[in-house]
């Protein structure tokens, strides 16, 4: 077992308005290393973390990633064992099931309000550009499965922020994976409950280079998010492919009404801080640690993936039409 020095904000306790309150780490997961590690080759576009994450799998986890042009276990393309996909097209990304799990996709001609009216108060990351709602055409609007009552206002995330931040907003980015196995037309999850967060002005996005401090889903936000992923979201297996694999970042925004719902993006392959020592590297360094050092090491072995990673949570797995299991 590996433990952290560093502390972190529970999300509960910045809900509740004691932003100062702050918990150790603890626990982190740590991948086995291997007898002989995993190759992987990178055609250096950034597509596909393939300017990013690959190059720093050898500084994270040496003993488990190893670059080598000849006959590499993954590579940043669609070429591979990996499908960097998972909704059944390569042009496709994340950003489209906002409509399945969220009602702030609303009708295009604009007849419901946005729930929290953040058309103009998207979180998203600096550097995956702004976050707009989707509208969805009313012609679609009933093919969307309904969203399961509950699963994102239970408990209530009530909180005083704006009366302690002078009409401010909390908004925070977790880190997803959903994957399918080989062989397999079961779909998968894994969230990580570490993100970053920030206090943004009512209809004024923070600035780029606003510190992201860390805070820890002691909620369940995230996992509820992809359950309802799981169960609603257009999900599709390519037979073609031994294995898909899709990272998603979920911008979650919280107002004092208590956040109905807070989901405002889904994000295809959102940045992950690497480069530098930071709340926000830390949060992505884990992430990848749990993606590339759990998850496809277990795909490429045809193993299942590990379901016991310190600061993950699992979501049950859902074939098409089923919903996901309770873990």
């Amino acid at each position: 077992m590996k433990t952290d020095a560093r502390t972190c904000r529970a999300l509960s306790a910045v809900l509740a308005g004691r932003f100062d309150e702050q918990t150790p780490v603890g626990r982190i997961y740590e991948p086995p290393p291997r007898e002989e590690p995993l190759r992987f080759c990178s055609n250096g576009r950034a597509a596909n973390y393939g300017q990013t994450v690959f190059r720093a799998l050898p500084r994270v986890m040496p003993r488990v990633w190893v670059w080598s042009r000849d006959h590499p276990d993954i590579v940043n393309t669609n070429c591979g064992a990996i499908g960097w996909y998972i909704d059944g097209a390569e042009t496709s990304g994340g950003k489209a099931w906002l409509q399945f799990v969220s009602p702030l996709a609303v009708p295009s001609e604009g007849a419901a309000a946005l729930a929290l009216d953040t058309s103009a108060d998207t979180l998203s990351h600096p550097r995956d550009g702004p976050a707009n709602p989707p509208r969805v055409p009313p012609n679609r609007r009933a093919g969307v499965a309904p969203k399961p009552a509950g699963d994102l206002t239970e408990p209530p995330f009530v909180t005083n922020l704006d009366a302690r931040r002078g009409g401010r907003r909390l908004g925070c980015r977790f880190f997803a994976v959903v994957f399918r196995a080989p062989e397999s037309s079961e779909f998968h999850a894994r969230v990580l409950r570490y993100g970053v967060a920030r206090v943004a002005r009512a209809c004024s996005p923070a600035q780029s280079g606003h510190e992201l401090p860390l805070v820890y889903d002691d909620c369940g936000v995230g996992r509820r998010i992809m359950r309802d992923v799981l169960r609603c979201a257009p999900l599709a297996a390519d037979w073609f492919k031994p294995a898909q694999v899709l990272i998603v970042g979920l911008d979650v925004l919280f107002s004092p009404e208590g956040a109905e719902p807070p989901l405002v993006q889904i994000t295809h392959q959102p940045h992950i801080e690497l480069a530098r020592e930071s709340d926000e590297a830390f949060c992505g360094e884990q992430f990848v640690r749990g993606v590339f050092g759990g998850v496809i090491p277990a795909l490429l072995d045809c193993a299942p993936a590990p379901r016991v990673m310190p600061g993950w949570g699992v979501v049950g797995r859902a074939k098409r039409g089923h919903s996901p299991r309770s873990d």
